[in-house]
């Protein structure tokens, strides 16, 4: 009977085999990770866009709901634009103004409710001449901005008459 006696080490890997194994393992785990942080940010980013949209629509539509209604001896503006007012005359008069970079409504009892927070650049109203005896259009420009993005929306409001 012959002894068989293997030699260490001839049936495992070496140590230089192991160490490109860990190398390519780290790269590949490199690599998944850029994969995932950039993917993280440019839906973070595209997150900022789909907000800054979705609250220049609803502060559109809140505004067109309130001014739609009434017709154009009901709506006032200010000199500089900034500022519609809904009633201007009556005891329940309602304004549309910006404090900061909020757009607020507030209501003759000194009550204010924020349409759209830490946003607003810019608002500007203003009444369109139509060609009619009556101004019966008002137009509205929002321009938000948040995190360096920006958008920009306007909305022609036709008045009752």
């Amino acid at each position: 009977m012959k002894n068989k006696r293997t030699r260490l080490g001839v049936a495992g890997t070496t140590l230089a085999e192991m160490a490109i194994a860990v190398t390519v393992a780290s790269f590949l785990i490199l690599c998944v990770g850029v994969v995932v942080v950039s993917g993280t940010r440019i839906c973070g980013k595209a997150r900022i866009d789909c907000d800054l949209g979705r609250d220049a629509t609803v502060a559109l539509r809140f505004i067109e709901n309130k001014v739609r209604q009434k017709a154009s001896t009901e709506v006032a503006i200010n000199s500089d634009g900034d500022m519609l007012t809904i009633d201007p005359e009556s005891a329940n008069a309602g304004y549309f103004h910006t404090d900061g970079g909020d757009l607020l409504y507030s209501d003759a009892n000194g009550l204010s409710n924020v349409v759209v927070s830490d946003a607003v650049q810019d608002l500007h109203f203003e009444f369109v001449d139509d060609g009619s005896p009556e101004v019966d259009l008002v137009s509205v420009a929002l321009l938000l901005t948040r995190e360096g993005k920006d958008v920009a929306t306007a909305s022609l409001i036709k008045l009752r008459n």
